[in-house]
């Protein structure tokens, strides 16, 4: 099998998250070949299309990571979410509702290894389509994101994401845009640490709270 990937690089912006990529699996190709020969290119083939996988996404990472060195320093904590089936349908949700930016998406058809269920990426039958790893960002925050065992429900049980806005009328947009479909948990109200606060719980179970950040005198 001979993969064929390109990786394309948007020229670099200011800010924290660098230049924009795109990973993109072009076209996989079975060579035919007879006996013993084609045993030894298939597991060469394997550990090449490994070893250039590997390289292709540590190449995407360095550019995508591009920190300053006080920055490179730093720890990052990073949400990963997983939507069962529906990433896909979230992202898009979430471009309307806050704006959010695709970094990356893979599908499991695009995935260099064979399902195995020792180890790996196990793909459930039907779900070649479905996405098996994703990149967006939201404001400066980037969240990761995948159809997991694609089992239909998502259910995201004792966290929120924190999203912090800067004026009212920001809080408002975006509470009203997550509530669309999903639960208020508390419509937006002053507290005693925030101008303005609100929680909802969205059409996919992920739970945000909204926020005015408070101004520093």
């Amino acid at each position: 099998m001979v993969v064929i990937a390109r990786i394309q690089v948007n020229g670099a912006q200011s800010g924290a998250h660098g230049a924009r990529t795109s990973l993109e699996v072009l076209q996989t190709v079975n060579c035919d070949m007879p006996g013993r020969a084609r045993q030894t290119s298939a597991a060469v083939t394997m550990w090449t299309s490994r070893i250039f996988f590997a390289r292709l996404l540590w190449t995407a990472y360095t550019i995508t990571s591009r920190r300053t060195k006080k920055e490179m320093t730093m720890a990052q904590i990073q949400p990963y979410l997983f939507f069962e089936g529906r990433t896909e349908e979230a992202i898009e949700f979430y471009k309307d509702a806050l704006g959010a930016r695709v970094e990356m998406l893979m599908r499991f058809r695009d995935n260099p290894e064979p399902p195995s269920g020792e180890g790996g990426c196990v793909q459930k039958p039907g779900s070649e389509d479905k996405v098996m790893h994703a990149a967006f960002w939201v404001g400066d925050s980037l969240i990761m994101a995948s159809d997991g065992n694609n089992a239909g429900k998502p259910e995201f049980k004792g966290i929120s994401l924190s999203y912090s806005v800067y004026d009212k009328e920001s809080c408002e947009k975006a509470f009203h845009a997550l509530s669309a479909g999903g639960q208020v948990v508390m419509a937006p109200a002053k507290t005693f640490f925030s101008e303005l606060f609100a929680m909802v719980t969205d059409r996919f179970g992920v739970t945000w709270m909204i926020l005015v950040v408070p101004r520093m005198p």
